[in-house]
């Protein structure tokens, strides 16, 4: 039950995010909201492994899908030079420095 709770209010926090992202994106005209990693850092090669666990919901928000099958608890995944955040779990995994 807590899992669900938790979801819907990670939901209902996005929003504000997915809406300006795709205003922003209809007033352009072109560009996608949902995208491999690379789309965002195309000069980093190492963006261009493992393009399914490894995804940009527009330019700021990276989203790592945790597993390919059932049962699977690991999952490789790539952040290339900047900061980034957890915003799931914030408390248990701090920001954190990545060099790429």
């Amino acid at each position: 039950m807590d899992i669900m709770r938790t979801a819907i209010k990670t939901k209902y926090q996005m929003i504000r995010y997915y809406y300006s992202n795709f205003l922003m994106l209809n007033q352009k005209g072109t560009g996608t909201f949902y995208k491999p990693l690379f789309f965002e850092f195309p000069e980093d090669m190492n963006a261009y492994q493992n393009i399914t666990n490894n995804i940009m919901l527009g330019s700021a928000l990276k989203l790592s899908v945790n597993s390919e099958k059932l049962g699977q608890n690991t999952t490789w995944f790539y952040f290339p030079a900047g900061t980034w955040c957890n915003l799931y779990k914030p408390k248990d995994y701090p920001c954190f420095v990545s060099t790429g």
